[in-house]
């Protein structure tokens, strides 16, 4: 394995890393000291200048500003003066007449006037100008065009009648800086009224620098060689910056910047700040200044020293410090050098004792150990990674023996997954090759070896064989997936708790159940998912199931669900033990009761109404009998010669028998049991007579039902039954929602629409409504909305599935207080209903159709039936013969031969069913002839609408009426003759 001649067994105390860190801990504080002393220095510094030169700059404001206001006085009280403005007038009229005033200005004595005058204010010229502008003479016989900016200020002075200066303007020959002040004067002399003097102003010029340069001198208080007093003011676009650097004339030097120099102390005075500030120059050099505003005159006062001598006097601190630093390094490094030539050879020994303990150390490691260079190639091997690669390895790549899956992931550099190069250590698993070709699953730990340089110069690794921990692992977390998909995915719940009866997990269902998370029942006390009632039976149970070890079975106690529902439930539990049979737990199956529970209620509730059913369907059955007699000769007497009142009260009790034929038809399609069936429906028409059915509750409870019939809307294949069933609970639950909401109006409406695609039926009321977190469980199973025992909850999941298995769907719509409405998609169905086959007869009449002579038996026990049948079929030209046996009747068929018979189902010697198999045994052909009278929905459910024989319609229903009768033969014949 490669050396690393960098390795200690124990350095000498100058060697030692702590002493070279101590060293340089104290050269840094000596180091941070100075920073500090400097910051300090530097911080006293700049308090002093700064003291010292705001207070030179508010001295130079000052002056300047007691200049300023001296000079205005002077003017002021010039222009005030009676006595010198007379004496300027009086000049000027002794010499001329007043009609010539205007040339008198020019003459020698207004000069000398002037003169004094510019004398007296120590000005360097002074101008008459006129109200345009225009110089009219001047005391040094200057006349020029003056600048439109003097000449605004002009006007400004005539029109307020006040003094005002004009801003700083540099003189273009020799570059002096001037400052106009304007006095306004208007003499008032007259010729015979009139004015002959216009507005006038004197213009007076002084120099700036003879004015400002006893005040514009370098402080006393500040010594430097940088240090520079500035008078600032802005023209145009420019800053003028005038200094006391000057020419060799010894005249002032105006210096002319942009205003867009932010940095520079002039444009930040002129912005109107006063204070300390740090910036660049007009010579671009970094400055420390102060700055001062002259509002008056809108100047700046700006004093500054270069911030390289500003610092100069922390200098020799700076020095000191550093020379500390670096003696304190030289020094050590001597004592150092002299202390490792001493030791060197001792260290020498002791590493290369330490190399061979090293060596037979990693020898014998139970792991293997490589060492790697930086390509990747095997350099030295331990014992174990011999027999594992084999003797040969050595010099090869590490990627050599690498699965391909392997180089994948680890791409051209083979060795990448054994460090990051960010980290002392890595760990990485990959699939590696064994000497004899079988993959293993080893374990690396790696980290990098370094030269005397410090340089990267390999890769020392351990890695373990971990292929059977791998597959036990794997077995491991197949088994825990396996177990915990079975613990979730059952669909009853499960609790598991500790001796203490803590619950240690639960499954998915009875997070579910209960409608807390896992997290919020784990940990918990297991009386908190059971109420106060029963947790003192459950704790009794628990305990002696942990006490006596037995299991608990068939345990019906409530839970507790987080919203406050209490929750029947039934219980068994196991015991729970570890790997040396120690009870530490136990296991809780816990199995839902709600459906049960409602499901028992609803058998007994269904028994019930299977009663009422089949009690219904007899009632039905026995008014079915006098019906079809009063229907049948009211119908025969209004065909007879009778008065028009006879004839009005034989239609009165025609219709009102119809009612009642309507009125026991819905109550035997309502108690009728019906397989599924589909046939084309007119869904209006289904709707109405489902309606019909709950006309006496809904008028008794004064409810309004408003009915809006889509015209022209086509039948839908559908099982009217099982729609009936669905219409009518929609229709019970709009009324029980009406009267309790209690409110003035009672009203639910009933509309019918469709499209190309479907049929659309709503059922809305104007009840209580349902609240928003109920609507999505309304067509939950067992959910419910009414008061306990005025519901199942049921009805709607019912209605649910039927109108699923229509291909539909059914939604709903509610507000709290205003109102619910359910709507019914079904679909609309390509085709159109099957109709009958038609069988032309020349046999016809001009009543309908007759089937010439034919000879017909009636079998019925009610007398009343057999004779309005005999009528019927005797009015129409039949043979009729009459029995109430059906037993007789088979002996009548032997000795007499018939065409048709009909034939009641229920009868009390031989029903039905029972006479037509013994017919086929005497005459198969009529008993494809026999037509079934039936009041009974229980037997026409047993016949199943079809005698046998493929033919339909031959079931006469009561009561009816000879139209009835006449269509139902004429089916019969229409089939038979074919």
């Amino acid at each position: 394995m490669k050396k690393n001649s960098s390795e200690k067994i124990k350095r000498p105390i100058l060697l030692n890393p702590q002493v070279h860190i101590s060293v340089a801990i104290i050269v840094i504080l000596v180091a941070v000291c100075g920073f500090f002393a400097y910051q300090y220095g530097e911080k006293i510094s700049n308090q002093r200048r700064q003291m010292y030169m705001l207070a030179a700059t508010e001295a130079t404001k000052e002056q300047i500003q007691n200049w300023y206001h001296e000079l205005i006085s002077k003017c002021r009280l010039l222009m005030l003066s009676h006595e010198n403005e007379s004496m300027m007038y009086s000049a000027i009229l002794r010499k001329y007449p007043q009609k010539n005033a205007l040339r008198g200005m020019h003459h020698i004595g207004f000069h000398k006037y002037l003169e004094k005058l510019e004398e007296h204010l120590d000005c360097e010229n002074i101008f008459v100008v006129n109200d345009k502008g225009e110089i009219e003479t001047s005391v040094r016989d200057e006349i020029f065009a003056i600048a439109d900016e003097i000449e605004k200020k002009v006007s400004e002075a005539i029109e307020k009648r006040s003094i005002v200066t004009t801003p700083v303007e540099i003189d273009s020959t020799n570059r002096r800086p001037y400052i106009y002040v304007v006095i306004p004067f208007s003499p008032n002399i007259s010729d015979g009224g009139k004015i002959l003097f216009s507005n006038y102003a004197l213009l007076l010029k002084f120099d700036l620098e003879k004015e400002l340069s006893h005040i514009l001198h370098p402080s006393s208080v500040i010594r430097s060689k940088t240090f520079e007093e500035l008078l600032v003011l802005k023209k145009g676009g420019k800053v003028v910056i005038m200094n006391k650097l000057s020419d060799d004339k010894k005249r002032w030097l105006p210096i002319e910047i942009s205003i867009a120099e932010n940095r520079s102390p002039s444009n930040f005075v002129l912005g109107g700040n006063e204070g300390f500030f740090r910036g660049i120059d007009y010579r671009g050099k970094e400055v420390i200044s102060t700055t001062a505003y002259i509002p008056e005159l809108k100047w700046g006062v700006v004093e500054k020293i270069d911030k390289s001598e500003a610092f100069n006097v922390l200098r020799p601190i700076i020095s000191f410090v550093v020379g500390i630093a670096i003696f304190i390094i030289l020094a050590f490094g001597f004592f150092v050098s002299r202390y490792a030539k001493v030791h060197g050879e001792s260290a020498a020994r002791k590493i290369k004792k330490l190399r061979q303990y090293r060596s037979a150390l990693l020898s014998v490691y139970p792991d293997i150990i490589v060492n790697i260079d930086l390509d990747g190639n095997i350099i030295w091997l331990n014992e174990t990674g011999k027999d594992f690669f084999g003797e040969d390895a050595i010099g090869k790549k590490i990627a050599f023996f690498m699965t391909a899956m392997s180089r994948d992931i680890v791409k051209d550099n083979y060795y990448e997954f054994l460090f990051s190069g960010k980290k002392a250590n890595v760990t990485s698993v990959q699939i590696f090759k064994r000497k004899d070709g079988q993959e293993r699953v080893l374990s690396w730990s790696s980290c990098f070896l370094y030269d005397d340089e410090g340089r990267k110069n390999g890769v020392l690794a351990t890695a373990r064989d971990i292929t059977e921990q791998k597959a036990a692992e794997k077995r491991i977390e197949e088994s825990e997936e396996y177990l915990r998909t079975i613990f979730s995915s059952l669909v009853d719940g499960i609790v598991v708790i500790d001796k203490e009866m803590v619950i240690t997990d639960v499954n998915n269902y009875i997070c579910d159940l209960l409608g807390y998370s896992r997290e919020e029942l784990v940990g918990e006390k297991l009386f908190k998912i059971y109420p106060d009632a029963g947790y003192s039976l459950l704790k009794k149970s628990i305990e002696k199931h942990f006490e006596e070890e037995v299991t608990i079975s068939g345990l019906e106690i409530n839970l507790l669900a987080k919203e406050g529902e209490i929750i029947p439930t039934s219980i068994k539990a196991v015991l729970l033990r570890d790997a040396e049979g120690k009870v530490f737990g136990s296991l809780g199956l816990i199995r839902d009761m709600r459906e049960v529970k409602i499901l028992q209620e609803n058998l007994i509730q269904a028994e019930k109404l299977s009663s009422i059913g089949e009690m219904a369907a007899g009632v039905a059955h026995e008014l079915n009998n006098p019906l079809t007699a009063i229907i049948g000769y009211s119908n025969l007497l209004m065909d007879k010669k009778v008065s028009n009142d006879v004839k009005r009260q034989l239609q009165i009790i025609n219709q009102q028998s119809q009612r009642c034929q309507n009125i026991v038809s819905n109550l035997l399609m309502f108690s009728r049991k019906y397989s599924a069936k589909k046939e084309y429906v007119n869904l209006n028409d289904l709707i109405k007579s489902t309606i019909a059915l709950t006309a006496y509750d809904m008028n008794s409870g004064g409810i309004i039902i408003e009915e809006e019939y889509a015209e022209g809307m086509p039948s839908a294949f559908v099982d009217g039954n099982k729609l009936q069933q669905v219409f009518v609970n929609l229709i019970q639950n709009a009324r029980y929602a009406v009267e309790v909401a209690d409110k003035k109006e009672k009203k639910i409406s009933v509309k019918t629409a469709f499209d190309e695609k479907f049929f659309t039926i709503e059922v809305a009321d104007t009840g209580i409504g349902i609240e928003k977190d109920k609507i999505k469980k309304i067509f939950d199973p067992f959910f419910t909305t009414k008061e306990v025992g005025k519901g199942t909850g049921l009805g709607l999941s019912i209605s649910y599935g039927i109108i699923k298995e229509h291909g539909g769907d059914i939604y709903v719509r509610s507000k709290p207080r205003e109102g619910t409405k359910f709507i019914v998609k079904l679909p609309v169905l390509e085709g159109k209903p099957e109709e009958s086959k038609k069988v032309e007869s020349p046999d016809i009449d001009k009543d309908g159709i007759t089937f010439g002579k034919k000879r017909v038996l009636v079998i019925d026990d009610e007398e009343v039936i057999r004779d309005i049948l005999e009528l019927y079929l005797t009015d129409d030209g039949h043979d009729v013969d009459l029995t109430a046996s059906a037993r007789h009747a088979l002996r009548m068929i032997k000795e007499k031969r018939y065409d048709l018979i009909f034939s009641d189902i229920r009868m009390p010697d031989l029903d039905g069913l029972s006479f037509l198999e013994q017919l086929r045994y005497i005459d198969g052909s009529l008993a494809d002839r026999v037509i079934f009278i039936t009041g009974d929905s229980l037997s026409l459910d047993s016949f199943g609408g079809d005698n046998g024989n493929g033919i339909e319609n031959t079931i006469l229903t009561k009561p009816f009426t000879i139209e009835d009768v006449r269509k139902v033969m004429q089916n019969f014949s229409s089939i038979s003759s074919s």
